[in-house]
């Protein structure tokens, strides 16, 4: 989340260079979320309870992970 505000802050043209620089790097990530989220919105709209469920059990052990002690807001 840091990461994204620090690009809607950042000068929109250096992203732009950033961005196309590092086109082959971003790709598999993007592909990766898109292909997330559209499994998360199928299982909503089929009403899939027990998936969701799982889904966000899963996130929630994902988050627990991170260290978030370590974070520096504004670093």
């Amino acid at each position: 989340f840091c990461d994204f505000t620090r690009i809607a802050a950042a000068d929109s043209r250096m992203c732009r260079y950033i961005f196309l620089a590092t086109l082959p790097d971003l790709l598999a990530p993007l592909r990766a979320h898109q292909q997330a989220l559209a499994q998360f919105e199928q299982q909503i709209v089929a009403g899939d309870g027990a998936a969701l469920e799982q889904l966000i059990a899963q996130a929630s052990g994902i988050r627990a992970a991170w260290h978030m002690d370590s974070f520096k807001p504004g670093t």
